[in-house]
């Protein structure tokens, strides 16, 4: 663990410090296979009996650390990622965070996965996973087949996941650190190793002394030469799985035991040991909450947070592991209600709640609106099979509609004070992660399924139809993410515009504040306005871009709005207005920022929409 703890404090030495991981899943294996092997050829198993003690070792300790977390987050986390961290909690205690992760990181290398504080659990998921079929397998082949047929299978399945191992982690990445299928090969290495060691010979010092310096050399020089960029886990990951089992394999005589094993049985080394379950559980959490405030992890920084998780984990293993292993023990009934459903039963209903409560946006009310200005409601209002709401000045008729994806939803207030202004009628319909264009989509995102659904795909079309019945439409989108996002080519966009056009509609496109060019940048502006209650030149980038440059280009005719033009100056962009903070999230507009940025846009450039 001690690996994993430094290589993600930001210890550069250990570039491929994640192999504690893989040395945990073979240590697991041996030692539970152990247990498994000598209590089914007694007669002594049985599952309540086993996972009764997984639920009494793991879930009480986890459980802590999950609640303790989670009121951190409560106070640090901004509204979407309070939302996520709720779901991913759910799937902690389900055993498929390591699903969850992959399918909303992609990669556990990806930008900004260290600031998601139960990414960690990714690896207890796995081991779980495969622990719901591991006794299974030992059951029926002792009670099926003979010994020799047992390792014959046995033998077959490690190389099949062995091979499975290394195809996929050249050929599907990002699944393959992630997935049990990819790592069944290290937790069986030390099953194997389990399953023989009733009959594993009895070597003499030398020989243990030669394979204990082997293996720690295995475990110590892949974490020193391996990187995140190359492929794992693989055949990188067997190494220091092959390390891990000769060092195990040379401790099996204690008084012949190799020089290696006699210096992790000195006291301080086994306290490291004790607490190691609890020490990996803390610091992640303590790490991520520390990335994701946007501190530097300066020296200082990673050994305040790794003394932090040292103290957390001794105050965790003495105060509800020790306990709750060896003094307050309930049946298996009692332990499954109290350690997992009554915990889950709360997870999932407080994700409801929290998403209900949009991430309790009013955590951070004084922190994006100091003034305390309350806007009023805009009026919610049906067109037909739409919804949306009424902007402007309300007429007999509308003059025309504003239509785009989240983008459009964060720039109602904005487009509301142009049509104030310039007495016209809008109504504005926002779907998120639809763009306003026609065409097929080809959108490569798992959130696709989301907010591309046949209903939300028939109304983007009808409302871009309706559109052509007013004097002008006004687009919006997340333009700056590019045809990928957008899930059109050019000829769609050029399709829209021109079918406007031919209906003798007025186009005005609305382009997009910058966003601030990833979420780590976005929460140092929170943490910032947290500590200090103001941002002191706090800048981002302007991010100019082709797409609605070259729209202007060949459809002179158009109007370009952009606020750009107000919040940037050689090259970077306020994020505030008079003092207040005007995102919601590191790419969308807040309410009262809407507002402010309408009403500064109109006193420097005037209305773009007079005279329509």
């Amino acid at each position: 663990m001690l690996l994993v703890v430094f290589y993600h404090a930001g210890f550069t030495t250990i570039k491929g410090g994640f192999i504690g991981v893989d040395v945990f899943f073979v240590l697991s294996g041996f030692l539970i296979t152990l247990i498994l092997d000598r209590e089914i050829r007694t007669g002594e198993f049985s599952f309540k009996k086993f996972y009764l003690r997984r639920i009494r070792r793991l879930l009480p300790a986890l459980l802590f650390v999950l609640v303790v977390t989670s009121v951190f987050c409560f106070y640090y986390l901004v509204p979407g990622d309070l939302i996520a961290y709720g779901n991913s909690l759910r799937y902690a205690l389900l055993s498929l965070s390591n699903v969850y992760f992959w399918l909303n990181t992609g990669s556990y290398f990806s930008k900004n996965v260290d600031e998601l504080p139960l990414l960690h659990t990714w690896s207890l998921s796995v081991e779980e996973q495969f622990y719901f079929v591991w006794p299974v397998f030992l059951l029926a082949m002792s009670r099926f087949f003979s010994r020799t047929t047992t390792w014959v299978l046995f033998i077959l399945g490690f190389f099949a996941a062995f091979g499975i191992a290394d195809w996929a982690a050249v050929n599907k990445a990002s699944a393959a650190y992630y997935f049990l299928p990819t790592r069944a090969y290290e937790l069986m290495l030390g099953a194997g190793l389990a399953l023989a060691w009733d009959d594993f010979p009895r070597l003499n010092a030398r020989q243990n002394n030669l394979l204990s310096l082997v293996g720690l050399s295995m475990i110590i020089g892949t974490s020193l030469l391996l990187n995140k960029s190359q492929v794992f886990p693989g055949v990188n990951a067997l190494w220091p799985c092959l390390g891990t089992a000769l060092l195990i394999a040379s401790g099996k005589h204690q008084e012949q035991a190799g020089i290696v094993n006699r210096i992790l049985a000195i006291k301080p080394v086994v306290a490291i040991g004790l607490i190691s379950y609890a020490l990996y559980l803390w610091h992640w959490p303590i790490l991520a909450l520390i990335n994701y405030q946007g501190i530097e992890l300066t020296k200082p920084v990673a050994s305040f947070a790794i003394g932090a998780s040292v103290i957390m984990a001794v105050l965790s293993y003495f105060f509800i592991e020790k306990p709750f292993r060896t003094k307050l023990i309930f049946s298996f009934e009692k332990s499954f209600v109290i350690w997992l459903l009554i915990p889950l039963v709360v997870s999932v209903f407080g994700y409801q709640y929290v998403q209900g409560k949009d991430g309790f946006k009013e955590r951070f009310e004084n922190l994006f609106n100091p003034s305390n200005k309350v806007l009023p409601d805009l009026e919610k209002a049906n067109l037909g099979k739409l919804s949306g709401s009424y902007l402007g000045v309300k007429k007999e008729k509308l003059d025309g509609l504003f239509i785009g994806d989240s983008m459009a939803g964060a720039y109602l207030d904005f487009v509301n004070v142009l049509a104030v202004d310039a007495r016209l009628f809008i109504y504005g319909s926002h779907l998120s992660g639809l763009p306003p264009f026609l065409g097929q989509f080809d959108y490569p995102r798992e959130d696709a399924l989301e907010t591309r659904t046949p209903d939300k795909l028939e109304q983007n079309e009808l409302r871009i139809k309706e559109a052509g019945n007013y004097r002008f439409v006004i687009l919006s989108a997340s333009w700056a993410n590019g045809f990928p996002y957008l899930g059109h080519s050019e000829e769609d966009i050029n399709r829209t515009i021109e079918y406007y056009i031919n209906n003798k509609v007025k186009v005005i496109v609305l382009w997009k504040p910058n966003f601030f060019g990833g979420a780590r940048i976005y929460n140092q502006a929170v943490a910032q306005l947290m500590r200090t209650k103001t941002l002191v030149d706090f800048k981002i980038k302007d991010q100019p871009t082709k797409i609605v440059a070259d729209l202007k280009e060949k459809y002179p005719d158009i109007i370009l709005i952009s606020p750009n033009d107000v919040l940037c100056k050689d090259g970077e962009c306020d994020v505030q207005i008079d003092g207040t903070f005007i995102y919601s999230d590191q790419a969308h507009l807040n309410r009262l920022g809407s507002f402010l940025l309408g009403e500064k846009y109109l006193k420097i450039n005037g209305n773009p929409l007079s005279g329509l």
